[in-house]
C-alpha cells in the first residue's frame, strides 16, 4: 500500500482557459496516477467557453483532491495565473500542468522519487527535476517519441548563461521543492513578468540560487494542436534555407540554436534578487542585458566553458540579440 504522508504530498498547479477541448483528457491522466498523495490547484483565467463548467463537474466528483481558486481578479494571463495559483501552494512539492496534455500514468511518482533522491545531497537547496515528452498531434497520433531530440535541444544546458538564451525547461515536465518556491513567490509578486512564460522565470531562479536536474523519460504527452501557446517544431534546417527566412523565422532560429538573449529577465533577476547575487552572477546577468555581442566579456567570464564550439561560432557570426 502507499504510504500517505504530508512530506511527501504534492501540489499540481493548473492554469485554464478556453481549454474545453481537451482538458478532461488530462485531469483525468492525473486522476489516473500510480501515486495518489497530491492536490490539484486550478484556477480559470476567464475562459469563454465550457472549460468553468467541466472543472467544477471534477471537484464535485474529487472535492478532496480537485481544488478551485476562484477571485475577482479577472483574466492574469497564463503566467501570472500560474504565479497566482503558486500562492496556494503549500505542500512540499509542487509540479505544473497544462490544460491540454497527457500524463503517463507513472509521472507523478518517477518525478518525485527523482527529486527525493538528489534532495539527499543537497539538503535545503532550491531544486528543480525536469523531464522529456513525446509530441502527439490533436487525435493523439505519434508525431516523435522525443520531444527534446525533435527540437533539437539539449536539455541538460541548464546554467545560468544557456538559460538566459534559451529555456530548456518545459514547465508541465518539471516538479520543484519549496526552497525553491520560496525564490519564485518573491518573484512573482513584481509587475513585468507577463512577456515571459512561467517557466523559464522558474528555470532562471532555480539556475541561479539551486540545482536543476534532468530525467531523460518521456513522462507525458504533449499536444501539439493550433491553439498551443508554445509549440514545438522541428529545428531541422539546411543552409540554403538562411537565405530565405523571414524576420520571424529568423528570430525563432537565433532563439532554438542560443543566438538570443532576454534583456528583462536580466534586468529582473538584478533588480528583484540584487543583495542575493554572487559578483560572477551579476557579472553573466549585465553582460547578457547590456552587451551580449562582447565578445571579449564573453570570454572574460569564461562563458566558452558553458556552450559547445558550434553556437560559439554561431554567436560570433550572427551575434546575439
Amino acid at each position: 500500500m502507499q504510504r500517505v504522508s504530508r512530506k511527501d504530498k504534492i501540489d499540481i498547479i493548473l492554469p485554464t482557459y478556453n481549454g474545453e477541448k481537451y482538458i478532461r483528457d488530462q485531469i483525468e491522466s492525473i486522476i489516473g496516477q500510480d501515486y495518489t498523495n497530491w492536490n490539484l490547484l486550478i484556477r480559470d483565467d476567464g475562459s469563454k467557453d465550457q472549460t468553468p463548467r467541466i472543472i467544477r463537474e471534477f471537484h464535485k466528483k474529487y472535492p478532496d483532491k480537485i481544488h478551485i481558486i476562484y477571485d475577482n481578479k479577472g483574466n492574469l494571463g497564463v503566467t501570472y495565473n500560474v504565479f497566482e495559483l503558486l500562492k496556494y501552494a503549500k505542500n512540499p512539492y509542487i509540479m505544473f500542468c497544462d490544460q491540454d496534455d497527457i500524463w503517463k500514468v507513472n509521472k507523478i511518482r518517477t518525478l518525485f522519487e527523482y527529486i527525493k533522491k538528489v534532495e539527499k545531497d543537497n539538503k535545503n537547496q532550491p531544486l528543480l527535476v525536469h523531464s522529456d515528452a513525446s509530441i502527439v498531434d490533436s487525435k493523439l497520433k505519434m508525431i516523435h517519441p522525443s520531444f527534446a531530440s525533435y527540437i533539437h535541444w539539449d536539455k541538460r544546458r541548464d546554467s545560468l548563461a544557456n538559460l538566459l538564451q534559451r529555456n530548456v525547461v518545459q514547465g508541465s515536465s518539471a516538479v520543484i521543492n519549496q526552497k525553491l518556491l520560496e525564490k519564485v513567490k518573491i518573484l512573482g509578486n513584481k509587475k513585468g513578468l507577463k512577456t515571459v512564460h512561467h517557466d523559464w522565470w522558474i528555470a532562471v531562479v532555480a539556475a541561479t540560487f539551486g540545482k536543476i536536474y534532468y530525467c531523460n523519460k518521456a513522462l507525458m504527452l504533449y499536444r501539439q494542436h493550433g491553439n498551443n501557446i508554445i509549440g514545438a517544431t522541428s529545428n531541422t534546417l539546411h543552409l540554403r534555407d538562411l537565405f530565405h527566412l523571414s524576420n520571424k523565422e529568423l528570430n525563432d532560429l537565433r532563439y532554438r540554436f542560443y543566438l538570443s538573449t532576454n534583456p528583462l529577465i536580466c534586468r529582473q533577476i538584478l533588480k528583484v534578487f540584487s543583495n542575493e547575487l554572487t559578483k560572477r552572477q551579476k557579472k553573466i546577468l549585465k553582460h547578457y542585458e547590456i552587451s551580449p555581442n562582447n565578445i571579449k566579456e564573453f570570454f572574460e567570464l569564461r562563458l566558452q566553458m558553458e556552450f559547445s564550439i558550434p553556437h560559439i561560432l554561431g554567436m560570433i557570426l550572427f551575434t546575439v540579440g
